[in-house]
């Protein structure tokens, strides 16, 4: 299987460079494994890609690549794109373990608490909360990553944070958030006594 990584156009920095390039011969199988839980078990992956996804200044916690896959399934070449959310491996300082927990809780919520909360939705004939789907994960201690849907294909796109939104789009927001803290609050009832940050791991020190 060919691998190939265009990483000279992802990151400048040559520490950040090397390490990212370790991290992401190591998750190989983790690519396989977004594609399989998307695609099915019997896909062949045959090749993939990283791309940059944002630009300098977009993140400061991880590194957010593209994964281009070619992928065969009965005998057909197909292709597809996902996302990638990378620890940086960064020398470690006193933010360093609190930020690693930040990967563990995202793939939580995006697993179980939204799996939750558009479980109610469905109920209710609601269409689910607009978040990309989690597709593989890997926690280990200090080389976290996670694999997931890429939203983009679908038409959302990165906001300039630095020019406000407009009515509609700002009306979009507010209405998806709304949906959100309800549908958590649904969801929540069902882990009664307990809290959502009680019912599930990562939440240490979060206040419901």
């Amino acid at each position: 299987m060919m691998v190939r990584t265009n990483l000279t156009r992802i990151l400048s920095n040559s520490f950040f460079l090397a390490n990212l390039t370790n991290q992401l011969l190591r998750e190989n199988d983790l690519v396989k494994e977004a594609l399989r839980e998307d695609k099915g078990k019997d896909v062949e992956l045959l090749s993939w890609e990283i791309n940059p996804f944002t630009n300098k200044g977009d993140n400061y916690s991880s590194i957010v690549a593209c994964i281009s896959v070619k992928y065969k399934n009965n005998e057909t070449i197909l292709e597809d794109s996902y996302v990638a959310k990378l620890n940086p491996l960064r020398p470690q300082t006193s933010f360093s373990e609190t930020m690693e927990e930040l990967y563990g809780r995202e793939t939580v919520v995006l697993s179980s608490v939204i799996g939750g909360m558009n479980s109610h939705l469905a109920k209710l004939g609601l269409p689910y909360i607009r978040t990309p789907k989690l597709y593989a994960q890997a926690l280990e201690k200090g080389r976290e990553a996670f694999v997931t849907q890429n939203l983009r294909k679908l038409g959302f796109k990165m906001h300039d944070r630095k020019i406000g939104l407009d009515l509609n789009h700002a009306n979009l927001v507010m209405k998806e958030l709304g949906r959100f803290h309800a549908s958590s609050l649904l969801f929540e009832e069902t882990l009664a006594p307990k809290t959502i940050p009680e019912s599930f791991d990562y939440f240490e020190g979060i206040v419901a």
